[in-house]
């Protein structure tokens, strides 16, 4: 052979000797593997949208946890805040603080509220003068805030405020009380004017007594916002108008519980027509026994579960149509209590 074709010979098996190097050197083409897709099918299916919600705070600020009536109130809240986490799959919390009617412990309440960042907060004004600072407070932090029950005096800068219809409360007392009597006759009235609820009862009290001319006042007492002190002043008017009371209207069922202690025993006892607000349960069972007339029902329970929703939907962006929400009232008497009684 000659030299040349050896030599050509040399170089075609070199060349195909370095070409099935590099086909050996080439990575082969890899499947994803089972690990790897689910994987990223994992990341795929945690969008925003289906993450869990951040969990919110409500403060719940009350004057007291022990009267029947804030007992009431902290139920309703209670079962609100369940019902709410139970629809929605959350874990939003509340947390309820007392400060047993002295001001200057809620404002303390509301600042520790602040302190802990709660995202919104309901509060049950201890007093309307004094509370105003607490509102203010809340308002210059931006908080949500929904008053229920007991506003303070200017309730401007709160984003809702929920009440019982009080006009319509006192209205309603009067209305059943003239009808009892028959359309005349004389009445006491024991109000408490340091109480904004009592004052608007006294107006819706007037404005009914219009429709009915033959019906007398025969005297107004203020500042009866005790048993004890309904009592002391019932058993004065007692002496003053030994036969002439036919009926007492009260701002609330407590002074009417001191009116129904100072006729007991009295000529007076099962002839004289008490009224008052709230069909508390003590009232009621007066009411059973007749020695109560009727009472005005409020609903705690029920405006402390609208005061959660409000709020939760405040923070939902869904604010209320009205700022003022008015609480329905119903009359409770002999004739219908045993549907009220639990």
């Amino acid at each position: 052979m000659k030299k040349n074709h050896i030599r050509m010979l040399f170089a075609w098996l070199l060349m195909l000797t370095l070409v099935m190097a590099l086909v050996g050197c080439a990575p082969a083409k890899q499947e994803p593997s089972a690990s790897a897709s689910a994987s990223a099918s994992a990341s795929a299916s945690a969008s925003p949208s289906q993450s869990a919600k951040e969990k919110r705070t409500i403060g719940f600020v009350i004057p007291t946890f022990s009267t029947p009536y804030c007992v009431e109130l902290i139920r309703g809240a209670e079962e609100a805040m369940e019902a709410h986490n139970k629809e929605n799959g959350t874990d939003d919390e509340m947390i309820m603080l007392e400060c047993n009617y002295d001001a200057l412990k809620e404002m303390n309440n509301v600042e520790d509220l602040i302190n802990q960042k709660v995202d919104g907060v309901i509060l049950i004004c201890s007093d309307p003068k004094a509370s105003q600072s607490s509102m203010d407070m809340l308002a210059s932090k931006g908080i949500p805030t929904v008053i229920v029950d007991s506003p303070c005096s200017d309730t401007s800068k709160a984003d809702a405020v929920i009440v019982t219809d009080n006009f319509e409360a006192g209205r309603l007392e009067m209305e059943k009380l003239a009808e009892a009597m028959g359309g005349k006759g004389n009445l006491i009235c024991l109000e408490n004017s340091t109480n904004t609820n009592s004052r608007t009862r006294a107006d819706g009290r007037d404005e009914e007594l219009k429709k009915w001319p033959d019906i007398k006042i025969l005297a107004t007492e203020d500042g009866c916002a005790t048993v004890d002190k309904a009592l002391e002043v019932m058993t004065n008017f007692m002496q003053a108008y030994p036969t002439e009371m036919d009926a007492v209207w009260t701002f609330s069922d407590t002074p009417s519980q001191g009116v129904i202690s100072a006729v007991s025993g009295t000529k007076y006892e099962g002839k004289i027509l008490i009224g008052g607000v709230n069909a508390s349960d003590i009232a009621k069972g007066f009411i059973k026994e007749g020695k109560q007339y009727g009472s005005a029902a409020q609903f705690p329970a029920g405006m402390a579960k609208l005061g959660i929703e409000t709020v939760f939907g405040i923070l939902d962006g869904k604010k209320p149509e009205e700022q003022l929400i008015l609480y329905p009232v119903e009359w409770v008497d002999k004739d219908n209590v045993e549907e009220y009684m639990k």
